[in-house]
């Protein structure tokens, strides 16, 4: 006759593979980590929440750090692959503000069904090790909203040349700048603007910069045009 007994911690232990117990033990301490906060969680709190034993933690993060970096990391890493997913799955024939509006959406669901994730990766003082875990990641999600705003129109007049293309980079660096403290604003202040809303205002600030790069650009290109034809 089959038990119905939930399994204890070492029956757990014996049934999962090293990869499976990891991956236990990784989605607790981003639970206790986001309710407790990082410097207020023992490592006893997220062995508790796993199942597991502390020892068996140590046997797969040398240090409370270490296993703090690799859950900023794949939080960060699966964040930003998700928006570029939700880019990269918007139609081509769908114009590129509407790409960028997808991935901006993706963003600010992510604050808005895990606003204590947020904090702890974006709010609470993580140390510089978390930080440098999180600085290493941003450049992928920079070059790709790069990528989507030189496929856009408006940035014809600029992505022909070396300047123009810095700018769509520094375009796309002030936007991933933007959007992280927008988020900041809006985790504390959601029953003022929903989601929608707060995605749509984001996206017409993001792209007046472009347009505005892409007219100042043609103004100046249509002014040395005049002035060498005369």
């Amino acid at each position: 006759m089959t038990s119905s007994a939930e399994p204890t911690p070492g029956n757990r232990r014996r049934r999962m593979s090293a990869t499976q117990r990891r991956e236990v033990i990784l989605e607790a301490a981003t639970e206790v980590f986001a309710r407790h906060g990082f410097h207020q969680t023992a490592i006893d709190q997220v062995a508790q929440a796993a199942g597991v034993s502390k020892a068996l933690i140590y046997e797969h993060f040398a240090s409370k750090t270490e296993l703090q970096q690799t859950v900023i990391r794949e939080l960060v890493s699966d964040l930003f692959q998700d928006v570029a997913v939700a880019v990269a799955g918007t139609p081509a024939d769908i114009d590129s503000r509407a790409r960028l509006r997808a991935g901006i959406d993706v963003y600010f669901r992510f604050i808005e069904q895990r606003a204590a994730t947020w904090h702890m990766l974006f709010r609470e003082g993580v140390g510089r090790e978390a930080t440098q875990t999180m600085l290493a990641v941003e450049p992928t999600f920079v070059n790709g909203i790069a990528a989507v705003l030189a496929e856009a129109p408006e940035a014809a007049p600029i992505s022909s040349t070396v300047e123009g293309k810095v700018r769509l980079r520094v375009a796309a660096q002030m936007i991933t700048g933007s959007m992280h403290w927008l988020g900041n604003w809006w985790v504390d202040n959601m029953d003022l603007v929903d989601r929608d809303t707060i995605v749509d205002w984001a996206l017409d600030g993001a792209w007046l910069g472009l347009e505005g790069f892409g007219e100042k650009v043609a103004a100046q290109a249509a002014d040395a045009a005049d002035r060498a034809a005369k």
